[in-house]
């Protein structure tokens, strides 16, 4: 089960405008590149920023992964999961613009979303959304836990503590959220799995009264 945002425009300090989870991209190029050299030209900036280990190289992947959208390749999947490392990598590097680079390239990466590996992402997505300097990055750590990793647990969990956050962007996403996660689930609890997604979301709105 995902959970998806709505788009917005970039934060601003007086929050006068939506903040969307991630930030779009703008202004990247699309190189005129066939689709046969993609997966070449991916393996190569794979390879290079395993091997460099540096911002740079770690840049140059994402750019390319921000640039080309390749899900529906057959090779794609086994590419991804062969770079989720490095991914990680940049996640925890002290740099916010790489940080949220990492971030819209793993919303991108849609043959990611739901795999275990992204478990592993757990502990950095929770420091991020709890401790991030900007709000841009705290929306884009609390989505990515939501996309990534799914568990109804995991979703409940930190879309309940987002519901006590003083910023007020970020209790709107949780709430929006917290809809999403019960529309998803209507149907199991139909199948006498139990009521604890409308549980969760009755005491939700009590939480913002």
């Amino acid at each position: 089960m995902f959970i998806h945002s709505g788009s917005g425009s970039t934060c601003q300090e007086n929050m006068e405008e939506p903040v969307p989870f991630v930030a779009a991209p703008e202004n990247l190029e699309t190189a005129g590149r066939n689709e046969g050299s993609d997966k070449d030209d991916l393996i190569s900036l794979i390879q290079t920023a395993k091997r460099l280990s540096t911002a740079d190289s770690l840049e140059a992947f994402l750019d390319f992964v921000l640039q080309h959208d390749v899900n529906n390749e057959s090779w794609a999947f086994e590419l991804f999961t062969n770079a989720f490392m490095l991914f990680a990598h940049a996640l925890t590097l002290q740099n916010e613009k790489l940080k949220m680079k990492a971030y819209q390239a793993l919303d991108l990466t849609k043959v990611l979303h739901g795999h275990e590996l992204c478990v592993l992402l757990g502990e950095t997505l929770m420091r991020d959304f709890t401790e991030g300097p900007s709000t841009a990055l705290r929306l884009a750590a609390l989505h990515a836990t939501l996309t990534l990793i799914q568990t109804e647990e995991c979703q409940r969990d930190v879309l309940l503590k987002a519901l006590k956050d003083p910023e007020p962007t970020i209790r709107l996403r949780a709430l929006e959220g917290l809809v999403l996660l019960l529309d998803a689930s209507r149907e199991g609890v139909t199948e006498g799995k139990g009521n604890r997604p409308k549980e969760v979301y009755e005491a939700s709105l009590k939480r913002l009264m």
